[in-house]
């Protein structure tokens, strides 16, 4: 205790020490600062009037003497304050003007806000009611009824009012849990449960527009009604019409400080929403959840509906006043809408559009729908389903028609009678893009279009055209453009081009073709070539276009099955098609690698099938110049099949308006019996039984080239032709080998129309050979079993067969009477010589000769044969069944073991049994008058009669001998088995016969002899010596 009592004193001994030290030492020397009186600020006063009389009217409480204070943000107005605590206050009536704080701000639009029962207000710290200012608002409760407001300085008719009650303030956010009634110019919104976010530090940045600077976001949560008019008309254009809306229904109440409403307006859109709505200042961007719908009425038209399940709006700096505004777009950024679909259903638009999403990007020009379910489309009778489709336009002209695309499968519908489609699929893909600025009323631009993946459509005709993909350009139709009269009036497109690519197939009732790749190229008719043609000749001569032209709209309704549809085959199908109101038509038609085209033709009023095949096709008409050009492969030859005929070369090309028929190279054709010329016809060799008609239509071949000019056909360097007939009752087989060949006709005919083929007549038919090439033409006789009967072999140096056809033939019958015989009519066939002729025939010809006496039987086998030298010229007539040869005739008579055997009647100088030879100047063959219309049996020789004038030898050895004679003019008819014999007066036949044993015969000199070949006995017989007996067992009569 004592210790700490010492300690105590020491420390308070020194202490006070010290202290006298400074009082003497330092403070005698300090000396207080001088201070100036300043003088006190005066009070500041805000005078309403001067601040705030933009906001409110002359006479209205917040512009009398009421008390103010100003926050960092806004101004309180109020005439009462009561303190509750030391930072809550209750104040009544009160106004808040948020936007004209003390922070220097002071916004031309300020929100104000106004209650008459007051507001109860916590501050975030003390309130000094004298002070002018006030902190910062915590949180506050303004009672009763409140009006919320926001003027526009520029044009008052637009500005927001909001009415409801009791809201809920603090720094951040004004809420109220009431219905409002808000109203932004003439538009009206009603609903409950509202929230405004005022703007921070951080958001305040990034509004556009001073006047928004206020405001972050708003949400709505219940809306009961939003009513936007639309003073300059709808949307669009009304194109539908209903009763008149009632004017009830188009009348917005107007706000607390706006005029009167002057009048309805022209359309109003009506939105409706079963959940939240949000818009948010910052981005101008307008949110409605939950069961949405739009209605678009306008006045006196059908109503159009918008429904989906959420709508984000954003709107283009609304309150920019120097933006222009042409149209609805101008005002939108971007809408963007979602809906399990959302369905567009808009009458005026005659549109209706079911989506899963629907994302308009104005400031980009962007357009975007898709949906799990897909897009599905109606627009007037179109009805599409797509996957997804985007479309972009350029924002600055959104009348102006943009691009399409189409992603996806997709199925469009077609109802429209106007259009040839009905229906049109894809699986990958749909494109349609401008290549040049356009716009929707003028549509002056070329279109590009793109169709990708398995693409299939359906022609109105019940037809199909699918591809792997197509790709086209589309013109404005020259036909319809605007007229001035009509401002609605819009043009259409028409096709410029078109090419298909993989599996081409095209099935119409008018064309049916399948390729690899198609191209089409479309043109205009040009008027100078509709003015050639007669419209009013129905009847006018086909041209090539009708291969692939589609039928007229006067053509007659054909039979079902009555006429097959061209079909056409190939690699690539290239064609130039004339689009006209008679339909469309082929200009230009090429087609390349393995082509086939089939078509049915008329000749006649007789359908006929028409098919070339080839490597290369090209179908030109118009222009003056119609071509046909078929090309040949390595595989795959030119050819073109007309009915039963058909033509076959490298080359072969038709120019029906030059009436030419080429063929370049070796070649060959069969001319169609339909089309085959009179003087080929039944009635063109005889008007008898015996006519000549084919059963074939004639084969030619070449090998050198075919040119026909409509009036001369010639084919050179090699010509074999072949051809089976039936002449009277018998089976024929011809075949003719030369060099070249001439065909002349009468008269022209025109290539393009088969009919004048049919009515032609020939007059000539030429045949020449050449050092290399022989002329020879074959002829082989068959039974009506099939048996032959004999085989004929001519050569000579030409041949000429002059038909007697059509006027000639019917002048010749009339000159020969009703009754007379009408064989001089007939055909005649010239040749020159030097030549030969040979002769197989059935059975033995040596038993017809004289000395042979035994009967001939049809089961022989044994062959006659004849081999004829001429050295002048030949000539035949096919109607009457002769043949005449003329100068240095010989004949050679003899029995064969086949059909190919020869001999040469040169030669034979020593005659063994059975032949026989023939001398003389002129040889004359020709069928007996009797057996004209007798019936054949098959392997019996026919019945013939020979007659040889001029130094006639005539030689034959049979089993009775050797028969010798030298005459002026000889004949032998083989049916009445008669040779006989005719001497000059001054100069007597001479006969010689010598027996077969040796012994000598008889001999002598004769004016005229008659003997049957079969009996040896002279029937007829004018002496004029004899040099010794007649042999043993012929008997004179």
């Amino acid at each position: 205790m004592v210790r700490k009592l010492t300690h105590y004193l020491t420390a308070l001994a020194a202490l006070a020490v010290i202290a006298i030290v400074y009082q003497v030492l330092v403070v005698s020397w300090l000396r207080p600062p001088k201070i100036e009186a300043m003088a006190m600020a005066p009070r500041t006063e805000l005078h309403a009037d001067d601040t705030l009389g933009d906001l409110f009217p002359v006479g209205a409480w917040q512009r009398g003497k009421c008390k103010r204070l100003q926050t960092a943000s806004g101004m309180l107005l109020f005439e009462n304050l009561l303190q509750v605590s030391p930072d809550q206050w209750k104040l009544s009536p009160m106004t808040i003007v948020i936007g004209r704080g003390i922070n220097g701000d002071s916004s031309g639009s300020p929100v104000v806000i106004e209650s008459r029962e007051g507001a109860e207000i916590r501050f975030t710290g003390s309130l000094d009611p004298m002070s002018g200012s006030a902190p910062p608002i915590k949180r506050g409760l303004i009672k009763g009824v409140v009006q919320i407001s926001r003027l526009d300085p520029e044009n008052p008719a637009d500005s927001l009012y909001i009415r409801t009650a009791n809201v809920e303030i603090d720094n951040q956010t004004i809420r109220t849990f009431e219905a409002i009634q808000m109203n932004l110019g003439r538009a009206k919104l009603i609903g409950r449960d509202l929230t405004i976010h005022l703007a921070t530090a951080a958001s305040s940045p990034m509004m556009q527009t001073e006047s928004a600077a206020l405001l972050d976001r708003m949400e709505l949560i219940y809306l009961e009604e939003l009513t936007l008019p639309l003073e300059g008309g709808g949307l669009w254009p009304a194109t539908t019409s209903s009763a008149e809306a009632s004017p009830n229904e188009l009348n917005p109440q107007a706000g607390f400080y706006a005029s009167k409403v002057a009048m309805q307006p022209a359309a109003v859109v009506n939105v409706e929403c079963s959940g939240r709505v949000e818009y948010d200042f910052a981005i101008n961007q307008l949110m409605l959840r939950n069961h949405v719908a739009m209605i678009h009425q306008i006045r006196g038209a059908a109503t159009d509906r918008f429904d989906c399940d959420t709508v984000e709006l954003t709107f283009r700096d609304p309150n920019n006043k120097e933006i222009p505004r042409n149209g609805p777009l101008d005002w939108i950024t971007r809408v963007k809408a979602t809906g399990a679909p959302l369905v567009a259903d808009l009458p005026n638009l005659d549109l209706r559009l079911a989506a899963g999403q629907i994302d308009l990007q104005a400031n980009r020009g962007l357009l975007r729908a898709d949906g799990n379910q897909g897009i599905d489309v109606r627009r007037g009778g179109i009805h599409a389903r797509l996957e997804s489709i985007v479309y972009q336009y350029d924002p600055s002209s959104p009348e102006t028609l943009g691009a399409i695309d189409a992603r996806g499968l997709g199925i469009v519908q077609i109802e429209d009678p106007e259009l040839p489609l009905r229906r049109i699929q894809w699986k990958d893909s749909f494109a349609l893009r401008p290549l040049s600025a356009t716009t929707a009323k003028s549509l002056d631009a070329r279109f590009q279009m793109w169709i990708d993946g398995d693409v299939k459509t359906t022609l109105s005709d019940g037809g199909q055209f699918n591809a792997n993909a197509i790709q086209g350009v589309l013109k404005p139709d020259p036909s319809s453009a605007p007229l001035a009269s009509d401002p609605n009036s819009r043009r259409t497109l028409v096709p410029e081009s078109l090419s298909a690519s993989g599996l081409v197939h095209l099935d119409t009732a008018a064309l049916a073709a399948d390729t690899d790749e198609l191209r089409l190229f479309f043109v205009d008719p040009d008027p100078s070539d509709l003015a050639m043609v007669d419209q009013s000749n129905p009847n006018q001569p086909a041209t090539i276009r009708q291969l692939v032209a589609q039928p007229s709209t006067n053509s007659p309704t054909l039979v079902p099955g009555a006429r097959q549809q061209p079909k056409v085959r190939g690699n690539v199908i290239s064609a130039k098609l004339l689009l006209s109101d008679e339909g469309i038509q082929a200009k230009d038609l090429s087609v390349r690698g393995s082509v086939e085209l089939i078509h049915t033709v008329q000749l006649g009023g007789q359908p006929m099938m028409a098919k070339l095949t080839g490597e290369e096709l090209r179908l030109i008409d118009g222009g003056g110049e119609d071509v046909l050009h078929l090309g040949s492969g390595v595989d795959s030859p030119a050819r073109i099949e007309l009915g039963d005929g058909y033509f076959v070369g490298p080359v072969i090309q038709i120019r029906p308006s030059d009436n030419v028929v080429w063929i370049n190279e070796a070649g060959e054709l069969r001319i169609p019996s339909q089309a085959l010329p009179n003087g080929l016809a039944t009635d063109g060799f005889s008007g008898t039984a015996s006519a000549m008609q084919f059963t074939s239509p004639p084969l030619c071949r070449w090998q050198g080239e075919m040119i026909f000019d409509g009036k001369k056909a010639v084919l050179t360097d090699g010509v074999e032709i072949e051809a089976s007939l039936i002449h009277g009752r018998d089976p024929w087989r011809i075949a003719v080998d030369g060099d070249r060949m001439e065909i002349l006709l009468d008269d022209g005919v025109e290539v393009r129309d088969l009919k004048t083929m049919r009515n032609a007549t020939i007059q000539r038919i030429e045949l020449t050979q050449s050092d290399s090439r022989p002329l020879l033409v074959e002829a082989i006789q068959h039974a009506a079993d099939g048996l032959t009967e004999a085989r004929h072999l001519l050569h000579a140096e030409t041949l000429k067969l002059f038909p007697m056809t059509g006027e000639k033939l019917q002048a010749a019958k009339n000159a020969n009477g009703a009754s007379g015989s009408n064989r001089s009519a007939g055909a005649k066939l010239i040749g020159t010589g030097p030549g030969w002729y040979r002769c197989w025939t059935r059975g033995s010809l040596a038993e017809s000769m004289p000395g042979k006496t035994a009967t001939a039987d049809p089961n022989d086998p044994t062959l006659s044969s004849i081999h004829l030298v001429f050295h002048d010229a030949m000539q035949a007539d096919l109607a009457n069944q002769t043949l005449d040869f003329f100068r240095g005739v010989r004949v050679g008579v003899r029995d064969v073991t086949s059909w190919d055997e020869t001999f040469d009647a040169q030669t034979m100088d020593a005659l063994s049994t059975g032949q026989s030879t023939l001398d003389c100047d002129q040889l004359k063959f020709a069928i007996s008058p009797e057996n004209q219309n007798q019936p054949r049996i098959p392997g019996l020789p026919a019945r013939w009669e020979a007659q040889a004038t001029g130094g006639v030898v005539f030689r034959n050895r049979s089993d009775r001998g050797l028969f010798e004679c030298t005459a002026t003019r000889a004949a032998y008819a083989s049916g009445k088995e008669l040779f006989t014999m005719h001497g000059a007066p001054n100069r007597p036949a001479l006969y010689r016969h010598q027996p077969a044993n040796g012994q000598p015969g008889m001999e002598g000199a004769v004016r005229t002899m008659t003997l049957n070949t079969k009996t040896m006995e002279l029937e007829n017989l004018q002496l004029e010596g004899v040099r010794m007996a007649a042999p043993p067992g012929m008997n004179p009569r």
